[in-house]
Formats: structure tokens, C-alpha cells, sequence
């Protein structure tokens, strides 16, 4: 499947708030192609005046939580 289609696919189900099966996915993609596909994506979104946010995740592993006694990673928009 091209970079092309999939990002139509992605973008698709998350404006119809569907699941995608992990099959459609490239198991050999790597970072840099994975960020062409985020770029399309979020430029998509651009394109149809939609928000863009997103979340941070951090102290998701136990060493980490330790040096901050915390008990479960942190999120925060």
C-alpha cells in the first residue's frame, strides 16, 4: 500500500472514528517515512480547518517514576 493510500485510510477512520485493522500497517516502515505519513496527516487536518493538539506521555517506565516517586507515567494535553 502506498504512503499515499494509507494516510487516506488513517485519516479516514479518525474522521469516522473507526478501527483500522494492524494488518494495513507497514511492519518495515521506518522513522523517517513514519514522519512523512504524521506530516500528511496533520496537513490534512490544516486543509479542513480542523484543531491540532495532541498529548504528552512521560515517566512511562519504572526508572523514571522512581527519580520522581511517582506511581504511573504522566499525561497532559
Amino acid at each position: 500500500m502506498s504512503q499515499t493510500v494509507l494516510t487516506e485510510r488513517i485519516y479516514e477512520a479518525y474522521k469516522n472514528v473507526a478501527v483500522l485493522e494492524k494488518s494495513i500497517f507497514p511492519t518495515d516502515i521506518d522513522l523517517e517515512e513514519a514522519y512523512r505519513i504524521q506530516h500528511v496527516f496533520t496537513k490534512a487536518k490544516k486543509e479542513n480547518n480542523e484543531t491540532l493538539n495532541g498529548y504528552k506521555i512521560s515517566m512511562t517506565s519504572p526508572e523514571t517514576q522512581a527519580l520522581f516517586d511517582a506511581k504511573e507515567p504522566y499525561t497532559d494535553k
